[in-house]
């Protein structure tokens, strides 16, 4: 049985009614699934019925889909975790139904502290100036649903992801991840700056090949013992197999 035949008339709560819940509900609802929204701040939505959180028991739900910022200390996500219910993201989603819909689709990641939404842009855009139809997206333009269900056929998904959106992560995998820098932020979130860099690193369980700033001491400290293919970046003379700048040649 595939996924989108795995979802057809289960019961789905989605948290968010934010740009990516209401398109994660619009691709659920296109594969049968019967969808309940929740918020606690929008309460109207001129394609959904918008419910408040206390108006729902999680526990009559087959899969919850949580979008990025809502915490895992949230009543509604503790209450599905004890009721075994299955937790589902946006991303994984999207991944699951790329498989279905475009298996040959390939996905290039980013995620960092600052810079994130200028590099996709511009790796897209170098990627179409090479005859590659790809587009940005995440956490940055259209969703990775969106482009996933397109009739663009893109060939490319250029990924930004947040530490919201790879703390869920479990599914989706890239052909190459970049990571920018890491530094003090969202510790709110994430309840210690530690969790936060971890989120970050976590990039890298779903790729074979790391495009890293050599220039930042987070990002090669935390990547020291990860065995994969690492590319290197820098300002200064590259080594053998980095990427760098060399002057006055």
């Amino acid at each position: 049985m595939s996924f989108s035949q795995d979802l057809e008339h289960k019961k789905v709560l989605v948290l968010g009614a934010g740009v990516t819940g209401i398109a994660s509900a619009r691709a659920l609802i296109g594969r049968e699934a019967s969808v309940t929204i929740v918020d606690e701040v929008v309460t109207t939505d001129s394609e959904f019925l918008i419910v408040q959180p206390s108006a729902v028991d999680v526990s009559e739900f087959d899969f919850v889909l949580i979008s990025p910022g809502w915490k895992e200390s949230h009543p509604l996500i503790q209450k599905a975790q004890v009721s075994h219910v299955t937790l589902l993201n946006e991303v994984d989603l999207a991944w699951a139904i790329k498989e279905e819909r475009s298996p040959g689709q390939k996905w290039l990641a980013l995620t960092g502290t600052n810079g994130k939404t200028t590099t996709v842009e511009m790796t897209a855009a170098a990627l179409r100036a090479g005859g590659v139809h790809a587009v940005a997206c995440g956490n940055v333009g259209k969703t990775v649903i969106e482009c996933v269900e397109s009739n663009e056929a893109y060939e490319v998904l250029v990924l930004e992801l947040s530490s919201f959106q790879l703390h869920w992560l479990k599914r989706a995998e890239f052909v190459a991840s970049a990571i920018l820098n890491i530094a003090d932020d969202h510790t709110d979130w994430h309840g210690s700056f530690e969790s936060y860099a971890q989120a970050k690193i976590s990039i890298l369980d779903r790729t074979m090949t790391a495009i890293l700033n050599g220039d930042d001491k987070e990002v090669v400290t935390r990547t020291t013992h990860w065995n994969g293919r690492k590319v290197f970046y820098s300002l200064d003379t590259p080594g053998p197999g980095e990427i760098g700048v060399v002057e006055e040649l």
